[in-house]
């Protein structure tokens, strides 16, 4: 739309046009925010629900079609606006106007005014009342939990009235949205309901998968962690941080005939800290790695180092490492490692990658591997061990594969420099001559580990 309007955007770390900024641009376009919110809405190929939040007031325009809802929530205080009505409950709010579809909404501590009348059509999702939905949710007055059970009643009814009524033990639904169905569906037949299928957490994360096929393969198998043959006795514990892919999938299928691998899903995406802190929570043995769902491990990598680790009678080891593409092949360029490295050269050499750490837990208290939510929250943890424990002990062997995507966060620079110097100034409280000193001396090995 905007290739001969001379218009520039600025880029996401992904390489794509930021929307938020593309639709402002639509609405700049206009000379009222009306009109502008309207011709946004016409121009985009789509759905398109706004949400403009000014110092006084919040302007809330429904998509033309009504496909996602917007509810206003109100209490003493004033009002709030959210896509859910359970938010506004469980923030004190009771749900008090539901936005029509294409209707345009200014919101003040005192009241709710109209700017434009809602359109004659509505085709909100059916999915948010059988599939994605919140159970506690209410969409157009119609709560999420409610309808899955009558939609259960619904099929049984209409099985026994054609005289196909399944000859069954049990009654049982896919969890989450299939429960519900289940449970409407076993009191209307009085058949009993069961649950076979048990989750590891009361929710199944959302999985809004690439339209490609072969992208969704590439995804999946990215995110799966490899369990190589020559581990035996060891146990595997895997951590789901809400993942939106086929990766639990597989791993739920690997874990059905191998009972040293557990998972763990997590009910909202906490970050890559919290995600290896839970792991940290629940591992039971006395070694310890990571494996971030990007990278890959060789097939004799744990045997490698389990026994470098105990010939050298350390508590931190670390392997050198290869990058790789996003199919996993190595491009030739390995990093070497030292055959040890101390606290204040670690501040100029972050050659320490994830995942080649291993760590013995008789050694190294868990309370000092939790790692701290913040920016590069896994250099932080080795530079906090050498500082406590002292040195770590590098084999120099190609073990992991360090595979590179234009997505991941480690992939732009910039924002690898930023975080380095924010751990050096606020985490390490290092001065900024010195800070500057390491940074410099960081950035050159940075480079050369590429080249």
């Amino acid at each position: 739309y905007f290739s001969d309007h001379g218009h520039q955007f600025m880029a996401m770390s992904s390489g794509k046009v930021n929307t938020t900024e593309l639709t402002a641009a639509l609405i700049n376009q206009k000379n009222d925010l009306v009109e502008g919110i309207r011709h946004a809405q016409n121009t985009i190929d789509g759905s398109c629900t706004i949400l403009l939040m000014f110092p006084d007031h919040i302007i809330a325009a429904r998509d033309q079609l009504g496909r996602l809802p917007i509810v206003v929530g109100k209490n003493d205080d004033g009002y709030c606006v959210s896509l859910e009505s359970f938010a506004c409950q469980k923030l004190g709010y009771q749900p008090f106007y539901n936005v029509g579809p294409g209707e345009i909404v200014k919101i003040t501590a005192d009241g709710v005014e109209q700017l434009a009348e809602p359109g004659s059509k509505m085709k909100i999702c059916a999915f948010l009342w059988t599939y994605y939905g919140y159970p506690n949710s209410n969409y157009e007055g119609v709560n999420v939990e409610v309808m899955r059970c009558r939609n259960g009643e619904v099929m049984a009814r209409e099985e026994a009235a054609q005289g196909i009524m399944p000859d069954v033990d049990y009654v049982a639904g896919v969890p989450d949205s299939g429960v519900p169905h289940a449970i409407g569906y076993a009191n209307q037949s009085h058949k009993p309901f069961a649950r076979p299928f048990v989750k590891y957490t009361p929710t199944w994360a959302r999985s809004f998968t690439p339209s490609n096929q072969e992208i969704r393969n590439l995804v999946a198998e990215m995110k799966q962690i490899p369990v190589p043959e020559l581990i035996e006795g060891k146990k595997l514990l895997l951590v789901d941080d809400c993942s939106k892919d086929r990766s639990c999938v597989l791993i739920e299928k690997k874990a059905e005939k191998d009972t040293r691998i557990h998972l763990i899903r997590q009910n909202t995406n906490q970050g890559a800290a919290e995600a290896r802190n839970c792991g940290v929570r629940h591992a039971k043995g006395r070694y310890l790695c990571f494996l971030d769902s990007d990278d890959l491990w060789e097939p004799d990598k744990l045997e490698c180092e389990l026994r470098f680790i105990q010939k050298k009678q350390a508590g931190f080891v670390f392997t050198g490492y290869e990058f790789a593409d996003e199919d996993g092949k190595g491009l030739g360029k390995i990093v070497r490692v030292p055959e040890n490295i101390s606290y204040t050269n670690a501040l100029k050499n972050t050659t320490i990658f994830t995942s080649t750490v291993m760590i013995d837990r008789s050694k190294i208290e868990d309370k000092d591997i939790f790692m701290p939510k913040i920016a590069s929250e896994d250099t932080a943890t080795w530079w906090h061990l050498l500082k406590v424990y002292g040195r770590a002990y590098g084999l120099d062997q190609n073990l992991v594969k360090y595979r590179r995507s234009a997505n991941t966060l480690s992939s732009n620079k910039l924002e690898a420099i930023k975080r380095i110097w924010k751990l050096y100034r606020k985490q390490e409280s290092l001065n900024i001559f010195y800070s500057v000193y390491c940074m410099c001396l960081w950035a050159l090995r940075a480079v050369l580990r590429r080249v």
